[in-house]
């Protein structure tokens, strides 16, 4: 059964990536992922709603630190959905000491 994602990290070198999650959602997936045989990809969905997560990376590289926040942007209701758009943006936020 999906779960929502969890704060991980990983260590590359000097550098490390966080993942910081800050929500999750069930959503239908054939507006995001149009023509998807999901009956091919078994346990991907619950109860038929693919369970996304939302969150950021922050990435600490010796003394600098960037967020890069995961935005979802604007999905718009299936009935008004014909074909796939872009649904996910980056925003950068430099935090330098």
């Amino acid at each position: 059964m999906p779960q929502p994602a969890k704060r991980s990290r990983i260590t590359i070198g000097d550098t490390t990536i966080t993942y910081l999650p800050d929500g999750f959602g069930a959503h239908n997936p054939d507006v995001l992922f149009l023509g998807v045989d999901w009956t091919t990809r078994p346990g991907h969905l619950q109860d038929g709603q693919l369970l996304l997560s939302f969150g950021s990376f922050l990435i600490r590289a010796g003394d600098r630190r960037v967020l890069v926040d995961l935005t979802v942007g604007k999905i718009p209701p299936t009935s008004l959905r014909t074909k796939p758009e872009p649904c996910a943006t980056a925003c950068w936020h430099d935090r330098t000491p």
